[in-house]
């Protein structure tokens, strides 16, 4: 079980748990691309 049940339930009160989830994971995929481009300009 997640050890965040109760942000889990009240989440997915609100939202679908999947979307929000893919929402994140999105965020995160764009946090590391700016990372990476930032990072490729440091090395240039």
């Amino acid at each position: 079980m997640s050890k965040f049940k109760y942000l889990d339930n009240e989440i997915g009160k609100k939202w679908n748990f999947n979307e929000f989830e893919n929402l994140i994971q999105l965020e995160i995929a764009n946090q590391l691309k700016r990372i990476a481009d930032a990072l490729g300009r440091l090395s240039e």
